[in-house]
């Protein structure tokens, strides 16, 4: 069985006692066993200077008595040092050595082997010189005549005869500097220092930094005498994704946010005051009821509603833009026969209204943009929690990861909101399942539910016991399934990567590809593609911003944080770090989804099936191996609801499904189209996957599947159906234990195999849901507590011989109603705040009985200052300084809640002051540095505010202090730090506070 194959991310980590890490080559073990040693590498490319650690591996234990020594080597004695041998203990398969290089001046690709028993593995290690990995400058702003000093860092020490980098400017009438800098033998940091000419106008200077044909740049800011202009340069309105030129379509209902972005021209001093701006909109298209007035002012979501406009503001800072979130009402357009299914909006931003800037022209403080809203399907789908039991121990998956994955997919998915299902799904106790398996026990639950149209099915395993990979059975596909469990990866610290992970899953589901790119077949960098291919992905490394050049490029943003992801975060469809979903992403997954929504009658099940006249169907499933083609498990399964399937099969000329009767005629034949799997992983065999729902004929002796005319699988029509004696009674119980064991008879007159499912409906006339499938035994343990708890349930157990399908009903029993389960998303435990501060609280509830609980089911409370409010999400600013346990309550309609708890901490309201202003002056002088000697030294009154006095803000005041000020005011060393040279908020510490509030900085 072989589907649409995922990554498993297995270099991050090891998940199990049994997955072993060898190295980003990333050696199967398949390829071990075909050698006696394999050598890897921690890494394969290493600055000169630094220690690698290499491993070997045995295909099998070393012997008991002596262990095994593997012969080591190298080709190049001067750039690398090791031993000559490693020693695995007796019975072991492993041991690791240490390899030193020496620094280099140029590359070197260096030949490592390891030999053992006539076998030798080699790995190449390319040793390089240190490269640039920072670059700091003590003054990135400047006015005309002031120095500031820039030290760049390096990733390893220079060799023995030095480095230099050439230094240039794309300002050369704006700053001065050397035209080159050295770095020592054996150095890892080089310092130089820029000098800033006179300019007219506020001048950017990039510095740009060439070593070994390496560029890194470094800006600087050259600040002008003259007057000051503000002005809104773009409204970016985002959904997860957007560039400068709003080219990604907007979706109608989805939470939507509009960052401004203002520029400051010629500030007179630095930082300039921050400065509000509101949001006006209005709909063109007047919904039903609505005058299409304009709603506003808005003010934005910035802490304090306010923004310190920047000469270049960078898209990257949340804060370096307006961020206003428009009212849900805006965008809502009803799904209707007989209106256009879009919003037009018009969305004004305006600048600095109250004139807190005395600016040289206001003209340009204002900007108005047109846009468009449409109406697209909803995600939908069923979640499945894996339950496995190996060797008596439970391994379920947490509420936790589920959770999270439904809120990933909320904040990222091109969809207004997730409709989703939670279930269980009970595994065959003491089997590991492959996402192969799991996908085609969740496919048959898919058809069993009556093929819901446009619902994916998604299972999830938890990854306490080992790592299932995770994968679809197709692209696209209905299913999926993925592995869940609290790995970083290195990069994700939401305590899950089921978010992200199973996103990707989804997303081949959605008829999506892996992010090819030029290497990404190669074992050295874990499938994250640095360049893309021609055609395919747009964008090179996989990143989801598109070109460096281009300063209108994509940037990510979080609906429900307001983060910002750069465009250096890459596409979820790659195996890098850092996910998102690209705009290229987005786009071909919200046209997966379609729309708009078409109205369908209730009475229908599907409302546009191609076979309204016919009763019964027949399922397809198996799998293709090309070159030659065989097909793997050919599965045949009658369906007897009468559920009619989506559509029909895409016609191929090379694939059919034939019907023949007894007599060898054709009754009818059927073209169809194998769903291809995404990439293959290195030595995996690619596949196909078939999965066709067609009409079934009952003069039907056999079926044949046929390519190019040939019978490649088949299957005969025995004579007789399944009969099914006995379901365990259940007549009038109130089943209210945790599980109940159900056991049957059954039997086939022709001896076929059987195969069972089992379903339920939670009252009579309700629908049929599937609850286990490929059941080979007759026995089940059931679960009970994700099932809806009902007065009249009952179970309904199917058995099938491959072809005949029969049910049996069994007796009416009880179910109790079922608690909800509840989760809060944010804010992290133990996250701090500032009083005032605006913090959104936000969480996540489930019912059995009523799915997931709409806004009216919450209710917050903190144990400091009592009731929040309602509502799934809510924000405040009004909770007091000091420690707060918040609480959220979820009831459903049956009256039975659920709670969840998070602690954080409010701290007291930050107090403004100018760091150096010792004495409460309102400016930074020589009496200031006395000020602090004559408190230290000579007993004079403690400074009101310490923490002005702290001049180099490092947490305590002594006499660096004073000196600190007397360098920058004398010798030209660095102005101290934030706040200064104007008031503004700054760190403090411990007694280090602001006990009376500076006279300059009081509002």
């Amino acid at each position: 069985m072989h589907t649409a194959c995922s990554p498993s991310w297995s270099r991050a980590r090891a998940f199990s006692l049994l997955f072993v890490v060898l190295s980003p080559a990333l050696e199967s073990q398949a390829q071990i066993a075909d050698r006696q040693v394999v050598l890897s590498l921690s890494t394969e490319e290493v600055a000169g200077g630094s220690t690698v650690t290499g491993t070997v591996t045995l295909a099998e234990p070393a012997p008991l008595r002596t262990g095994a020594t593997v012969a080591l080597d190298r080709d190049d004695f001067d750039v690398v040092s090791m031993p000559r041998e490693v020693t695995v203990r007796p019975g072991g398969t492993q041991a690791s050595f240490p390899i030193m290089t020496r620094p280099v001046g140029k590359r070197h690709e260096v030949e490592i082997s390891a030999a053992y028993e006539r076998t030798v593995s080699r790995r190449t290690l390319l040793v390089r010189p240190g490269r640039i990995i920072s670059v700091s400058i003590a003054r990135p702003r400047l006015f005309a005549g002031e120095a500031a000093e820039v030290v760049l860092s390096l990733d390893g020490p220079a060799p023995a005869q030095g480095l230099r980098a050439s230094l240039s400017t794309e300002a050369p009438a704006a700053l001065t500097l050397p035209s080159f800098v050295d770095v020592a033998p054996g150095a890892e940091t080089a310092r130089f220092t820029v000098t800033a000419l006179a300019v007219a106008r506020i001048t950017r200077a990039a510095v740009t930094i060439d070593l070994l044909g390496e560029h890194t740049l470094v800006d600087v800011l050259i600040l002008s005498s003259d007057g000051t202009d503000l002005a809104v340069t773009a409204l970016e309105v985002t959904q997860g994704i957007q560039d400068l030129e709003n080219s990604v379509p907007l979706i109608a209902g989805r939470t939507t946010w509009v960052r401004a972005y203002a520029r400051a021209a010629d500030w007179t001093r630095l930082p300039p005051p921050p400065v509000r701006a509101w949001l006006f909109a209005r709909r063109l298209d007047p919904a039903p009821g609505t005058s299409g007035d304009w709603v506003g002012p808005i003010a934005p979501a910035n802490p304090g509603g306010v923004v310190t406009v920047r000469a270049f503001p960078d898209r990257g800072d949340p804060q370096a833009s307006f961020n206003f979130r428009l009212p849900s009402g805006l965008t809502d357009v009803e799904p209707s026969l007989f209106e256009d299914l879009e919003a037009e909006l018009e969305i004004r931003v305006e600048l600095d209204t109250e004139g807190a800037v005395a600016e040289t022209d206001e003209s340009n403080n204002e900007v108005t943009l047109e846009a468009r809203f449409e109406l697209y399907n909803d995600l939908e789908v069923t979640l499945f929690k894996v339950r496995l039991d190996i060797n008596g121990t439970s391994y379920p998956v947490s509420d936790f990861h589920v959770f999270r994955l439904i809120d990933w997919l909320e904040r990222a998915y091109p969809t207004r909101a997730v409709h989703y299902e939670i279930r269980e799904l009970d595994w065959p106790p003491n089997r590991f399942p492959t996402c192969n398996q799991v996908n085609g026990v969740l496919e048959d639950i898919w058809r069993q539910d009556g093929m819901p149209r446009g619902r994916r099915y998604y299972g999830m395993v938890a990854d306490d016991f080992d790592f299932m990979r995770g994968c679809a059975a197709g692209i696209p596909a209905v299913v999926a399934s993925g592995p869940a469990g609290d790995g970083t990866f290195g990069w994700d610290t939401d305590g899950s990567y089921a978010d992200w992970y199973g996103g990707h899953e989804l997303g081949h589901a959605f008829g999506r590809f892996h992010v090819h790119g030029h290497g990404m077949d190669t074992p050295d960098n874990g499938g994250c593609g640095d360049e893309a291919g021609p055609g395919v992905y747009p964008y090179p490394g996989g990143y989801i911003g598109g070109p460096a050049d281009d300063p209108a490029r994509f940037y990510g943003w979080d609906i429900a944080t307001a983060e910002v992801y750069t465009p250096d975060w890459t596409d979820v469809m790659t195996y890098c770090d850092r996910e998102w979903l690209s705009d290229y992403s987005f786009i071909r997954i919200l046209n997966a989804l379609g729309g708009p929504p078409t109205p369908c009658p209730p009475i229908f099940v599907l409302c546009d099936s191609p076979w309204d006249d016919i009763s019964h169907f027949i399922n397809i499933h198996a799998f293709v191996i090309p070159e030659p083609i065989q097909v793997v498990i050919p599965d045949f399964f009658r369906v007897l609801d009468s559920i009619r399937p989506p559509g029909m099969p895409i016609a191929h000329p090379d694939w059919a499904a034939v019907f023949f009767d007894a007599a060898g005629a054709v009754l009818a034949s059927y073209p169809f189209t194998p769903r291809e799997s995404t990439d293959p992983e290195p030595d995996e065999v690619a596949s196909q996957a078939i999965a066709e729902t067609v009409p079934w004929h009952p003069e039907t002796a056999r079926i044949a599947l046929r390519y190019r005319g040939d019978t490649v699988a088949e299957r005969l029509v025995s004579a007789h159906a399944p009969v099914i004696r006995r379901l365990t009674p259940l007549a009038g119980l109130l089943l209210d234990g945790d599980s109940i064991d159900l056991d049957w008879e059954a039997e086939d007159a022709d001896g076929d195999a059987l195969v069972y499912s089992l379903l339920l409906s939670a009252g009579e006339g309700a629908a049929w849901k599937a609850l286990a499938s490929g059941i080979d035994a007759t026995r089940l343990t059931v679960r009970l507590g994700l099932l809806p708890g009902c007065d009249q349930c009952r179970f309904r157990l199917r058995a099938s011989d491959g072809i005949h399908t029969v049910d049996f009903d069994s007796d009416l029993f009880a179910l109790p109603s079922r608690p909800p389960a509840v989760m809060i998303l944010r804010p992290a435990a133990g996250a701090r705040f500032r009083a005032g501060a605006a913090i959104a609280f936000s969480a996540l509830a489930y019912d059995p009985e009523d799915g997931p609980l709409g806004a009216g089911a919450f209710e917050w409370l903190s144990d400091r200052d009592g009731a929040l409010g309602g509502g799934a999400s809510i924000e405040t600013s009004a909770l007091s300084a000091g420690p707060h346990t918040v609480s959220v309550t979820a009831t459903d309609s049956d009256g039975d809640l659920a709670a969840a708890a998070v602690s954080i901490v409010i701290e007291p309201p930050a107090v403004e002051f100018l760091r150096g202003d010792c004495n409460d002056d309102g400016r930074v002088d020589l009496s200031d540095a006395l000020c602090s000697l004559n408190w230290l030294f000579l007993g004079s009154p403690a400074p009101g505010c310490l923490a002005a006095a702290d001049v180099n803000a490092d947490r305590r005041i002594d006499i660096s202090d004073a000196v600190a000020v007397l360098g920058y005011l004398f010798l030209g060393t660095p102005a101290p730090p934030a706040p200064f040279p104007d008031c503004g908020p700054g760190a403090t510490a411990g007694e280090l506070r602001c006990e009376v509030q500076p006279r300059r900085c009081r509002k």
